[in-house]
């Protein structure tokens, strides 16, 4: 099984891990007038997510196919949440935030970072 090396690809699996248990506490939707952070909801999985990958990352000894479930998971939490709010804009005043895109942009993020490493370790 590959593991992780230094360089970029890791130092981006680091960061996007940084920024996505950032955005758990930012806005993900706004009802009405209230602004509903990710930590209330699905954001608590995702800070979870973001953690776990932040401290494994951190040991240059777990596979690289660990990092990509992981970073697949919170992607698909943030576009099925986001999936969900389009659908209840229908019928309701919702309005989706930032944190609910850079979760997703941050599981993109850490993806490529795991290939990029997949990259070096075949070189």
């Amino acid at each position: 099984m590959s593991t992780q090396k230094s360089g970029a690809g890791r130092l981006l699996v680091l960061f996007s891990s940084i920024v996505m248990g950032i955005s758990a506490f930012l806005p993900w939707g706004k009802i009405m007038e209230t602004s509903v952070e990710g930590i209330k909801g699905d954001g608590k999985i995702t800070l979870v997510i973001a953690g776990l990958i932040f401290l494994l990352a951190i040991s240059k000894k777990i596979p690289l196919w660990i990092f990509l479930i992981l970073g697949l998971t919170a992607g698909v939490i943030g576009i099925v949440d986001l999936f969900a709010m389009s659908i209840v804009t229908e019928t309701t005043q919702v309005v989706t935030a930032i944190g609910i895109y850079l979760t997703i942009a941050t599981a993109v993020l850490m993806i490529i970072g795991v290939l990029m490493q997949a990259v070096d370790i075949r070189k």
